[in-house]
């Protein structure tokens, strides 16, 4: 048994860690976009935008934006870099995000609309969530009261009366 238990805990340690890791990305991605959005409705260009979010927030959502301003420096095109970076947080908002600016660095148009609407709809989207989780938030309580009810009223007999269970 401590075998297994040494063997899958660094997996279990690792899984946790990339969830938690994850939701910071999503969280602050909304945040991003906000920052990129005022950006282009000052004049700003995408590299300033990108440079502009890596500056401002911080966690794991700013470093993305570093590693992407460093790889515009290099010299990648903005659409290389948008899909390295899908290709790196693997996120749906993200994807939306990368195809919107390809094919506005292709066709033109309105950058500062694009922008506009997608940080509504990430906005909507974050919305519907977390009132889906307050909403269900009862019943998951509820849930774990009845799952821990018994498993303690066995517990607490067995401390009473040890006996109680024996057959």
């Amino acid at each position: 048994f401590p075998f297994l238990v040494g063997f899958f805990s660094p997996d279990i340690l690792y899984i946790a860690k990339y969830k938690v890791h994850r939701k910071h990305i999503e969280n602050d991605l909304l945040q991003a976009i906000i920052i990129m959005n005022n950006a282009f409705k000052s004049g700003r260009s995408i590299t300033q935008a990108i440079d502009l979010v890596g500056a401002e927030l911080d966690g794991a959502i700013a470093k993305e934006f570093r590693k992407m301003s460093s790889e515009l420096s290099f010299g990648l095109s903005v659409d290389v870099v948008f899909e390295r970076f899908a290709e790196r947080i693997e996120l749906e908002e993200v994807n939306y995000l990368t195809a919107s600016l390809s094919i506005l660095n292709r066709t033109g148009g309105n950058i500062i609309k694009v922008f506009s609407s997608i940080e509504e709809s990430l906005f909507s989207k974050k919305k519907l969530w977390l009132e889906l989780e307050s909403l269900t938030s009862s019943s998951k309580l509820i849930m774990y009261v009845l799952f821990c009810v018994p498993i303690a009223f066995v517990i607490f007999v067995s401390v009473i009366n040890p006996d109680y269970f024996l057959p």
